[in-house]
């Protein structure tokens, strides 16, 4: 399931990397997706109402096995 939200949360990418901060990321955890009612709705507000833009985004599980999205730029 995790695959399906990661390409969600890619559908919200910047599409240039012209002026991102690169020390910048965010993370949303798997676990709060799965309990979201609108899976979609709930990454798109997460990623829209961040003030950075970010153009990558993969799956990070912690030292705890904690699985998020790690939004961020290269």
């Amino acid at each position: 399931m995790e695959e399906k939200y990661l390409e969600i949360a890619r559908k919200y990418l910047c599409d240039t990397e012209e002026g991102l901060n690169k020390s910048i990321c965010i993370t949303i955890k798997i676990s709060d997706i799965d309990n979201a009612e609108d899976k979609e709705k709930f990454i798109k507000e997460k990623i829209e109402t961040t003030p950075y833009k970010f153009s990558m985004a993969t799956i990070h599980t912690d030292q705890y096995g904690i699985k998020t999205i790690m939004l961020f730029n290269q």
